[in-house]
């Protein structure tokens, strides 16, 4: 099949996700892209005016081959498939390729700027944006994620706060944890924008107001920043230097002196403050408050040998170190080495909790074959009651309405029984062994086990 498309960029080969949705079908597009993704795109090259790939399709014996030529002002777009006078999926996919391939040529990045051009094309490519108030350079937009087989799919917040510094921000998990100053939203936001007829008149205003950030792209990162603007009113800028130095560097002490600093601006509508430097500042007093309460837990049990009320062994010195990291951060990652007990220090950690802090259910999370060695483990240290999760459907249901201290579940069924476990089990405390089952952010598992 064959058929005629007027590129849109310098490029006449290079489309994103907007691009190839105003010439192709929706769902031809949605292919295209899950084809690109699973990386059936096996070969693509460009030459003198002409794009070819070759894609893979499973309903076919042999690859589809796809031609693109430039013929004055429009494309012409051959495939040996028979999807009738449209771009077909395999087209799609090809051009998703090219444009991956002319993201990726060029020199050597960074670590950082590698996240961040992946960041670029995912944005390009997997996210829709719709904008919500404010200009639209500075207000706030939504954005999700088109095609997306996992059914914990979201919904997020971006805030736009400028359009040439990692100023902006994302309610999305990934901006929370990755340390770029950017995520595929924002950056789907920021295409978005960048595709405005008058994009460089809005992209040289500055700010309307000034705002405070956690910036990302400075020296000693992240720092909390301010932005100023121009024209400031004489009783802002004062309160403002109290606070800031020229540079606009938060000169107080963090993460008190930003607390009394956000108590006097919260109200104000003439500065903008962003939730991310909040969020850093509660970070700052969350971690200080854990390590103390740690130092607390440590110094208790060390003050009785070793031992923990309820735990009928004695504690190795190193593994009061990691009950008291586990009792009191709230939520840690304990990466001990095979075979220096790391199943004992969480099951300690869970019977401190119970005694001090109100812990009642607690859910481990393993893998099938390690369910019934938890259940000897927290029998043989602490004689509690554990129930297994296992059997049909009515048979979990009656075992989640069990009383016993503990309830041992393996990944699989968190996916299945996540509704029931959540109205009806309510964990206090949720242990999760071998945890890089849940490393790949994008699994249905993964998800699940993140709405607990």
């Amino acid at each position: 099949m064959q058929c005629t498309v007027v590129p849109q960029q310098e490029d006449p080969f290079c489309f994103d996700h907007e691009g190839l949705t105003a010439v192709a079908a929706t769902a031809a597009v949605a292919e295209g892209l899950r084809a690109f993704k699973e990386h059936r795109v096996i070969a693509v090259d460009q030459d003198q005016g002409l794009l070819w790939a070759q894609v893979e399709d499973a309903a076919r014996e042999l690859p589809c081959t796809v031609e693109v030529s430039v013929t004055e002002q429009a494309l012409q777009l051959a495939c040996d498939c028979a999807d009738g006078e449209t771009v077909c999926a395999h087209m799609a996919a090809a051009l998703f390729a090219y444009a991956e391939q002319q993201e990726a040529s060029g020199q050597l990045y960074s670590a950082a700027d590698t996240a961040i051009r992946e960041r670029i094309k995912r944005g390009r490519t997997e996210v829709a944006v719709e904008h919500l108030d404010g200009t639209p350079w500075f207000g706030q937009w939504q954005a999700e994620t088109i095609g997306a087989d996992n059914p914990f799919s979201g919904r997020y917040r971006v805030t736009i706060r400028s359009l040439k510094r990692r100023a902006n921000i994302c309610t999305c998990p990934d901006f929370q944890v990755n340390q770029l100053g950017t995520c595929k939203h924002i950056e789907a936001v920021l295409h978005k924008i960048a595709k405005r007829r008058d994009y460089n008149t809005i992209s040289k205003l500055p700010p309307p107001i000034p705002y405070v950030s956690l910036a990302w792209d400075v020296d000693e990162a992240p720092q909390i920043r301010l932005h100023r603007t121009a024209s400031l009113a004489p009783e802002l800028e004062a309160l403002l230097a109290g606070y800031f130095d020229p540079a606009g560097r938060f000169s107080g002490r963090l993460p008190e002196d930003f607390f009394r600093f956000a108590e006097l601006v919260v109200e104000r509508t003439d500065l903008h403050l962003g939730d991310d430097a909040l969020d850093y500042a509660r970070h700052l007093a969350a971690r200080a408050a854990h390590r103390l309460r740690a130092g607390e837990i440590r110094g208790r049990i060390l003050a009785t040998g070793g031992r923990l009320p309820g735990v009928r062994t004695t504690l190795y010195p190193y593994q009061v170190e990691g009950v008291a990291f586990l009792a009191g951060t709230g939520r840690a990652l304990l990466a001990d080495d095979m075979g220096l007990g790391k199943t004992l220090q969480a099951i300690g950690a869970a019977a401190w909790l119970r005694q001090h802090e109100g812990v009642r259910r607690v859910l481990i999370i393993c893998p099938a074959s390690l369910k019934h060695q938890w259940a000897r483990e927290i029998e043989r240290f602490t004689g509690l009651d554990t129930q297994i999760i296992q059997g049909p459907v009515a048979e979990r249901g009656v075992q989640y309405r069990n009383e016993a201290a503990f309830h041992i579940v393996n990944y699989e069924l968190i996916l299945r029984d996540l509704a029931v476990l959540n109205e009806t089990l309510c964990p206090d405390l949720v242990i999760m062994d071998e945890a890089q089952r849940i490393k790949n952010w994008r699994t249905r598992i993964a998800a699940a086990v993140k709405r607990i």
